[in-house]
Order: structure tokens, then C-alpha cells, then sequence
């Protein structure tokens, strides 16, 4: 069997890159494959390998057809990371080297990075877990910045009970928003077709220390490193809650339009720090006293920007379903998004928890943006396919959700800019390969949907997504 070796190659200029491979930096069958802290899949695009170096430049590596070459590239005064290493076997995850981020990201987390592709972990091997999924649900606009917003969507369904819960900094309409001005919402809507809606001002505080939070008010979501449990705790005009929130899949779902970690259009930065929670508590209405017991299905949502926006998306939608068979629960979130210069996309995620010995472990299988392993399907009005690809590890046979959205919302909002965000609780069935088997589980939604004011907007859908932008440093032709 081959071994392999370390090697180290120089570009232009003096710069270092240190690989392992079979063969070393001059042979015409070098091939890298990169590794994320997510064992991100290789990726297809040319076996291109980009480094970004203290210097400030762009490495290329570029083996196609038996060509190579190694180039430099400015990057634009944006800084540069430290020389990494990549490794060409399935070993231990290494770092992979980002774009430095601009200011207004909290440092340490991943919001603003580059990416070279989809995650693909099909195999169903279980992963180091990310390091950043706490630092990336902490505020990336300051209270006491000049201008953006941002909000934290907790929402939540039970048979008698949907609540919306909403932290927001500034307005997101608003082109003069003032992040310092601070709202907490809530909106319910009870088994009787009864709504209540409430919410107080104050401007947001929070701590970055080992326990996280954010306050409105007295209104707190507060969570830890793990990031195992959120924890809440309202307190406004006569309504008082204290609940937690577990999160199954111990794991964050980023989109990355333009191929920037988090971005759901150009400039529009989203995560879900909790694609599948389940929330144990108790919430006490206005009209008490008696307390409303909470054993909900949860997710959380995490969005920000300088900009308002509809200036950014004319509409998207983030589709969070859950499902569960004998000996796991499995995941999956569609997101679509379309930009007003037309750009479109579509992101998803797949995570399962899987029984393995006496506890349940979770794991990623897919994360992706306007990649073939998705195939989304608009059957009728309502109606609605997606799958995924399967593997080798799942006979190839693929995922699939097929799901109905209501005809109308459980509920919605309204922003300053008369933009709506309506509420869907879909149902659905779902096909998954789980061992050698094959079996149909049914499968609950929570959809969330944006349209702003005067979108072209049909039967409760984005348009599907269409192509990904280039890679932003694919190599020029000679």
C-alpha cells in the first residue's frame, strides 16, 4: 500500500503550502483533497486548492488534465490566514483556511467565511463537532452600532399551541435602522383559531462569556459552548415563561450563496443554531393563572444584516421538518431565497440522530447550496417533493419529503415596509434509508416564509433556485 508523506510546496513569491499525499508537489497526479472542521467533502471543481497566506495573497493550485500551476492572487486588502495543512487520506479533520472576515462578524465564528462546496458525509460517520456554533449565535451587529439589524426567531409548535417568538436589534425594513432601539414579539395562536400577540421595547443586551446570552427587557435566550440546550425566560405585560429548548443534531445549518458562509442573498446572512429542538416548559397568559404546559417541536432561527431586507430578497423560505423511524430521527431543512437582481438559491441540510449503543448520536450527512445532491419538485399548488441523493452507505437509495403546505398560515407578520412573514405547520411523508431498509415515517414542518411588498410571489413557494455564482477565485485561462 502506498504511504503517505508530507511535502511541502512554494509558490510564487516564497509561499509555503504543507500537504500529505502519495506523490509529491511535481508530479502531473497531484490531487489535494480538503478537509473542513465538518470533514467537508472534496471538492469537484478542478481539484483547485486555495490557501490564504500571512503575505495577503491567494495560492491556487490547479491540477486539471495533467496541467497545473501555482499562482497569486491579491486579496484585496482584506488580510490574510495562516498556512494550513490538507490531507489527502480521511484522517483527522484540519482546519481550512477562510476568508478573513470584515468587522461587523463576531470573531471565532463562521459567518462571512469562504467555502469550496457541499458537506457530504454520507457515509454516516460520526464527526468532530464544529467549535463555532456558539459564537455564531451571539449578536454579529452591536447594540451601539450606527446602523443594521438583527433577530433571533424562536419558534414553536404543539397540537394546542404555535408560538413565535422574535428578539430583534434596529429595524429590518428600515433603511435608518438604529440598532440600539430593541424589540421582544410574541405571537400565539391557540387549537381555537384565537391569536394573542404582545411585545416590549428596550435595547439589547448580552454576554459573551461561557454561558451566552441576549436580553430585551427581561426577555432572555441564553445557551452554552455545547450548545446543547437553549434556555428562556419572558417576562412582559403580564405574561411570564420559563422553558428550554433542546437541540437533537447539535449542529448549525448555514446557507452559503456566493459562496460565503451564512449568506441567504448577497449581504442577507442567516444560520439555524437549532435545526431540530424540543422545548419543556410552561408559559403563563396575561388571563392566568393556571400555566400552559410546553412539550413542543422547536427551531431556531438567526439572521442579520446592514441592509434592509427588501432590498436584499424579494422572498425566501426556510422549510424545517422532522421525522422519526425506529432507531433514529432524521432532520432535513429546504431553504430557497431569490435576490431582487433575480440571483436564486437553494440550501439544505440532512442530520440524523441515530441509536448507537445506550444513547442517541447525531450526525450531519449533507449541508449544501445549489448543488445536485438536492432535486426539489413542485408537484401541484400545495404539494411539494424534495430528495437527496443516497450513497454506497444507503444502496443509493435517495431522501425523500414529500409534504402539503396549508392554504393559509398558522400565522404572520408584518414589517415596516409591509413586508409578511407567514407561518406554516406542514405535514408530510418521509421515504429514508436507515441500514438495509427502506421506510416511510410521517413528518411534521415548521415553514417559514418572507415575501416583501409587491414580490412576484406563487402558492406559498419561492421560485426554485438557479445557479451558483463562479467560484470567486477560479483560475484564468492561460
Amino acid at each position: 500500500m502506498a504511504s503517505y508523506r508530507e511535502h511541502t510546496c512554494w509558490g510564487m513569491g516564497g509561499c509555503m503550502i504543507t500537504v500529505r499525499s502519495v506523490y509529491d508537489c511535481t508530479s502531473p497526479m497531484y490531487s489535494v483533497v480538503p478537509f473542513s472542521p465538518r470533514l467537508a467533502a472534496p471538492f469537484e471543481g478542478g481539484r483547485r486548492l486555495v490557501v490564504f497566506l500571512d503575505a495577503g495573497y491567494v495560492i491556487e493550485y490547479l491540477n486539471e488534465m495533467n496541467k497545473k500551476k501555482l499562482q497569486q492572487k491579491p486579496i484585496n486588502d482584506r488580510g490574510g490566514g495562516r498556512p494550513v495543512t490538507y490531507s489527502q487520506d480521511p484522517g483527522p479533520p484540519t482546519a481550512l483556511a477562510f476568508l478573513p472576515f470584515p468587522a461587523e462578524f463576531v470573531p471565532g465564528g463562521s459567518f462571512g467565511r469562504s467555502t469550496i462546496g457541499p458537506y457530504n458525509n454520507c457515509s454516516g460517520e460520526l464527526v468532530t463537532r464544529p467549535k463555532d456554533l456558539a459564537i455564531d449565535t451571539l449578536p454579529n451587529i452591536g447594540p451601539d452600532d450606527p446602523s443594521g439589524w438583527e433577530r433571533w426567531d424562536l419558534t414553536m409548535y404543539q397540537n394546542s399551541l404555535f408560538l413565535s417568538m422574535r428578539w430583534v436589534q434596529g429595524d429590518p425594513a428600515s433603511y435608518h435602522s438604529v440598532p440600539a432601539q430593541g424589540t421582544f414579539e410574541l405571537v400565539a395562536k391557540f387549537a381555537n383559531g384565537t391569536s394573542f400577540r404582545t411585545h416590549t421595547s428596550g435595547k439589547l443586551t448580552f454576554t459573551n462569556e461561557t454561558l451566552y446570552s441576549i436580553n430585551i427587557a427581561g426577555n432572555t435566550l441564553s445557551w452554552d459552548d455545547s450548545q446543547t440546550y437553549f434556555n428562556t425566560t419572558l417576562n412582559l405585560n403580564g405574561l411570564s415563561a420559563s422553558f428550554s429548548s433542546q437541540s437533537i443534531m447539535l449542529d448549525k445549518f448555514s446557507p452559503y450563496a456566493g459562496w460565503l458562509i451564512g449568506q441567504v442573498t448577497e449581504n442577507l446572512f442567516s444560520g439555524i443554531p437549532m435545526t431540530r429542538g424540543h422545548t419543556h416548559g410552561s408559559i403563563i397568559f396575561p388571563w392566568g393563572p393556571e400555566e400552559t404546559s410546553l412539550t413542543a417541536d422547536s427551531v431556531l432561527n438567526h439572521m442579520f444584516s446592514l441592509e434592509p431586507v427588501q432590498s436584499l430578497a424579494t422572498n425566501y423560505a426556510f422549510r424545517v421538518f422532522r421525522s422519526t423511524g425506529t432507531g433514529y430521527g432524521d432532520a432535513f431543512i429546504h431553504e430557497s431565497s431569490r435576490a431582487p437582481n433575480s440571483s436564486r438559491y437553494e440550501a439544505f441540510f440532512l442530520g440524523r440522530a441515530e441509536t448507537r449503543g445506550t444513547s442517541f448520536e447525531p450526525y450531519t450527512f449533507y449541508a449544501g447550496t445549489n448543488n445536485l445532491l438536492l432535486t426539489p419538485q413542485k408537484v401541484n399548488s400545495t404539494s411539494y417533493s424534495d430528495q437527496l441523493a443516497g450513497c454506497a452507505h444507503t444502496n443509493n437509495v435517495p431522501f425523500t419529503w414529500n409534504y402539503t403546505l396549508p392554504a393559509e398560515p398558522i400565522a404572520y407578520n408584518y414589517d415596516s415596509a409591509g413586508g409578511k412573514t407567514s407561518y406554516f405547520i406542514a405535514s408530510g411523508v418521509a421515504t429514508e434509508p436507515f441500514g438495509s431498509a427502506v421506510s416511510q415515517q410521517s413528518a411534521m414542518g415548521i415553514v417559514t416564509i418572507y415575501e416583501s411588498l409587491g414580490a412576484a410571489f406563487v402558492k406559498n413557494s419561492p421560485d426554485k433556485g438557479g445557479e451558483q455564482p463562479p467560484y470567486p477565485y477560479a483560475p484564468t485561462s492561460d
